[in-house]
Order: C-alpha cells, then sequence, then structure tokens
C-alpha cells in the first residue's frame, strides 16, 4: 500500500493511533482504519468531511461523512471502491457492481424507500458515490434490542417490503443481497429502507458480457444462508430475492441467523418450523418462499402477496394497532383497504396514501389527514367532523351524506367528489377545489361556497350546475 493510501487506527485507546498502518486492521486493537490521506484529504476534495468508517467489504469502503458545502453540515454516505484483493478477475466484478450499484440508485433513488445518490465520481481514483444517510436501526439492531417478532409482526413487515421489491423487480432489478442488515427502520418515520444495492443485478445485462459470470472458487454474490442455490450457481432470478426475504422472516420470527439452523439433507431445507409457533398458512406460504427449488418458489412479490392476503392483512393489523392505542399512522400506504364501520377517530393519516380506501360509515372525527391521498376514497356516511384535510387530495371521492361539520378542508382538492347530502356546516372551505363537484342537498352557506373554487359543471345544492351567485 503506497503512502497515498496509508490507514490510521481510530481506536482512541490504541497504544499506536497515529502509526501508519500496512494492514486492514490495526494489529494491536483490530479496530476499522479510516483511509485518512485516501479519504479526507485528496479523495473528496473540500466538500465532504470524513467522520468515521461505516463498514468494509470486500469491493468497498463506506463512510459516514458531512456535506460542507450545505449550511446545515447534513450527513451523508460515501462508498469508495476499494476492493480487498489483487487478482485481476475480482477486481474487475468490483467495479463492475460499483458503476452499477450507482446507476441503480439514479434510477430507483426517487422511491421513499431507497436512498438517494446525491453524488457520482466515477473519474475519482479509486472511484466513490455519495448516498442519503439513513438514521435509523437496520433490523438485526432491532431483534437484538426488542426481541424476535410474532406472527403479526412478521406480516406487517410483508406488508411493508413486497411493494417495494415488486416496484424493483418492475425495473428488471435482482437486489441479491435481501438481509435483516440491509433493511433499515428509519427513525422519522418508521418507514422501512432497503440499502446496499453492491449486489444489485440487471436482467437487462448481456450474460456474455458480464465480467461477474467468472466462476470463482471463494467468492460469491449474496450472504450465506440469505442467497438460495441458484444464486450461489450464478444464476439469480426474481425469486432468488423470494427466498432471502423469507429467511428474513425467519429471522424476525426467531433472532435465529439460517446458519444456526439445522437442514434437511434429503431436500436441502432449512429446518425452522420447531422454533415457531404460527398460523398453519402462514408456515404454508413461509415454506414456499424458503422452496430449494426455484420451480416450487414462489415468482414474484405479488404472488406472495396474494397468498397472504395482503389487504386483508394491512386492515387487520392497522385496527389492531389502533385498538392498543397507536395513533400515529402517518407516511403509511394503505390504499385500498376495507375499513368500512371502523373507529379511526383522533388518527394521525399525514401523508399517507389512502387511494381508493373504503371508509364507509367509519368514524374518523378529529382525524388528521393533511397532505393526505383519498383520491377516490369512499367515505360515504363516514363520521369527519372536526377532521382536517388541509391540502389533501380527494379529487373522485364519494362522501355522500357524510358529516364534515366543523371540518377543515383549506386548500383541499375535492374536484369532482360527490358531497350530495353532505353536512358541511361550519367547515373551513377557504380556497378548497370543487370543480366538477357534487353538492346537490349538501349542507352548506353561500358564504362558505363563495370561497370554494367552482365551475361549469359544479353541482350546487340546489341540483343546479354553475358558478352560483
Amino acid at each position: 500500500m503506497s503512502n497515498a493510501f496509508r490507514s490510521y487506527c481510530i481506536n482512541p485507546h490504541c497504544p499506536h493511533p497515529k502509526n501508519p498502518m500496512h494492514t486492514n486492521s490495526c494489529p494491536d486493537c483490530r479496530f476499522e482504519l479510516l483511509l485518512r490521506d485516501c479519504a479526507e484529504r485528496s479523495a473528496f476534495g473540500d466538500r465532504y468531511r470524513v467522520l468515521k468508517v461505516m463498514g468494509r467489504g470486500r469491493f468497498s469502503v463506506t463512510f459516514l461523512a458531512q456535506d460542507e458545502s450545505v449550511p446545515s453540515h447534513p450527513h451523508c454516505v460515501i462508498k469508495q471502491l476499494r476492493p480487498t484483493t489483487s487478482e485481476s478477475h475480482i477486481i474487475e466484478t468490483a467495479q463492475v457492481l460499483f458503476k452499477r450499484e450507482a446507476e441503480t440508485l439514479q434510477h430507483i433513488g426517487n422511491h421513499l424507500q431507497v436512498p438517494q445518490l446525491l453524488e457520482y465520481c466515477e473519474d475519482a481514483q479509486p472511484p466513490y458515490f455519495v448516498q442519503q444517510y439513513i438514521k435509523g436501526s437496520t433490523l438485526r439492531q432491532e431483534i437484538k434490542q426488542s426481541g424476535s417478532m410474532g406472527e403479526a409482526g412478521v406480516k406487517q413487515f410483508l406488508c411493508e417490503i413486497l411493494p417495494l421489491l415488486e416496484f424493483i423487480h418492475s425495473q428488471k432489478l435482482i437486489h441479491r443481497d435481501i438481509k435483516p442488515t440491509n433493511i433499515i427502520r428509519r427513525q422519522q418515520d418508521g418507514q422501512l429502507i432497503l440499502i446496499d444495492f453492491g449486489a444489485v443485478k440487471s436482467c437487462q445485462d448481456d450474460p456474455e458480457s458480464s465480467s461477474e459470470q467468472t466462476t470463482w472458487t471463494d467468492t460469491s454474490i449474496g450472504t450465506q444462508g440469505f442467497a438460495p442455490p441458484e444464486q450461489i450457481a450464478m444464476r439469480p432470478v426474481f425469486a432468488s430475492d423470494i427466498y432471502a426475504l423469507g429467511v428474513t422472516c425467519i429471522y424476525l420470527l426467531t433472532g435465529k441467523l439460517p446458519t444456526n439452523f439445522p437442514y434437511d439433507p434429503s431436500t436441502c431445507q432449512m429446518v425452522w418450523q420447531p422454533y415457531v409457533q404460527i398460523s398453519d398458512h402462514f408456515t404454508e406460504v413461509l415454506n414456499k418462499m424458503l422452496e430449494p427449488s426455484v420451480r416450487y418458489r414462489y415468482q414474484s412479490a405479488q404472488e406472495v402477496v396474494n397468498a397472504i392476503d395482503l389487504l386483508g392483512a394491512k386492515t387487520h393489523l392497522l385496527l389492531e394497532a389502533y385498538n392498543n392505542g397507536e395513533r400515529n399512522f402517518a407516511f403509511k400506504n394503505m390504499s385500498g383497504l376495507h375499513l368500512q364501520n371502523a373507529n379511526l377517530s383522533g388518527s394521525l393519516f399525514y401523508s399517507s396514501k389512502l387511494a381508493k380506501t373504503n371508509f364507509q360509515d367509519a368514524d374518523l372525527s378529529d382525524a388528521y389527514f393533511g397532505q393526505a391521498n383519498l383520491s377516490h376514497a369512499n367515505l360515504r356516511m363516514a363520521k369527519l367532523g372536526g377532521a382536517s384535510f388541509s391540502n389533501a387530495d380527494l379529487s373522485g371521492a364519494d362522501l355522500q351524506g357524510a358529516d364534515l361539520r366543523f371540518a377543515y378542508l383549506s386548500n383541499t382538492n375535492l374536484k369532482e367528489a360527490n358531497l350530495c347530502g353532505a353536512n358541511l356546516s361550519n367547515a373551513n372551505l377557504k380556497g378548497a377545489n370543487l370543480c366538477g363537484a357534487n353538492l346537490s342537498n349538501a349542507t352548506i352557506s353561500e358564504a362558505q361556497l363563495a370561497l370554494v373554487k367552482k365551475n361549469w359543471t359544479t353541482v350546487l345544492p340546489n341540483g343546479k350546475r354553475g358558478l352560483g351567485s
């Protein structure tokens, strides 16, 4: 290792913390090394200040840093290409995977459950890219701290992660390294974030030209126990991620890594059932996710969704959480759920996705729906007294006969909504969009109508179309 890439131990108690090391770990204390000359002084310029090493893999080093170019100095993650071997074919593979990871984040980083790519410096020596820092705990850290989950918790996990996996596969990408340490529960809102796309494979790659087709005797793509047989054999498919997700579910249920389970020698199946107490149906679902033979496994995330009745499970889990005292459902995706007659009064649904959700006859009084998407939701006869819909999208929603007394609907989009017979007494409608809405027989004053946006397709309380007086 040249002087330009000298390393230093970052353990303050190490007897030789300032001595340059030429190994991958300090011989005195085995702490991680910070590549100061490379990372802080030249490779990243003056923009980023490295705080610590976050991880070190076969192909790269990951740093936690601060962006000095922004006044708030936000944290970010820098990933630098640095293979731990001099073997040319592995270095070539590392370069391909590193570039592909950056390109993948650039392509899908706008998804709320994937870190954003902030900068990619392909021409730097060594190359690096900068991505959004996700503050929170990995699922492995969560299980170690709080203990294993029950069936309901794991189903909730699947409810949150399967739509993301379906999205990734729709982009012709296979993650290839789904595991508890690569899923973070964001501290800000509890959202699950999938990280580390360093092993991602594009199904649009030309297999004849892909350097990763090289047969390695001591290295494979993926993590032992989580990667299925076909992935170890360098033939991953979308169902390979389903297998890894199934193994992750077993970890969440037991707190045990797959390498700690026995395997049936005749079928190569993990023997996990004696360690859990779950329903027979969910056992069948997990067994099919964990099929060693890819032909008998679920082929897509949607198949798993259908098998566990995702909407039914999400509805049950939401109502169970509410009955247990939970009121914060902000940022959640609850589109299409069947919540008719449910009591969810006083709940927080800020920025939640509730399109086409069935709230008929539900009690949603004093709930907060600020910036939520309720387009084409069924709110017929719902109790919405005192509820806040500030800047929410209720376009095309059915609010026929709904009780909206004292509701806050300022700047709400009610375009083409059905408000026939709704009670809007004392509701704040300033700036609300009622173009094309049906207000026939609705209880609403002239003063309120004067504050809303209307057009010639708006049906007024008297049944006539027009702008009114």
